[in-house]
């Protein structure tokens, strides 16, 4: 988690703050569609729960995603530096 934060800013920094900030209000604008759509329409009580449920459950379930992309990219660095510098990965004797 120490190292997925900083790599998260950077991340932020170089493609912009509109598109995270974005993408947390569609999050945040997902966990209350029922209550919005209720206003309009009349839903149960559990398909509302059950929509707000879900949505929090998906967000802790892609959340670690973006860590674990980070970290891969992290322990496959060295290893792409060692094919670039290498003669032989390109076909030269």
């Amino acid at each position: 988690m120490r190292d997925y934060l900083p790599a998260y800013l950077v991340h932020v920094r170089k493609h912009g703050w509109m598109k995270a900030l974005g993408f947390a209000l569609l999050w945040v604008a997902g966990m209350f569609v029922p209550a919005g759509a209720r206003t309009f329409v009349q839903l149960p009580d559990w398909l509302a729960l059950s929509w707000m449920f879900g949505w929090a459950i998906g967000g802790y379930i892609l959340a670690p995603y973006g860590m674990w992309k980070q970290q891969r990219a992290a322990a496959l660095k060295p290893t792409r530096d060692l094919i670039k510098r290498d003669p032989r990965a390109e076909g030269k004797p």
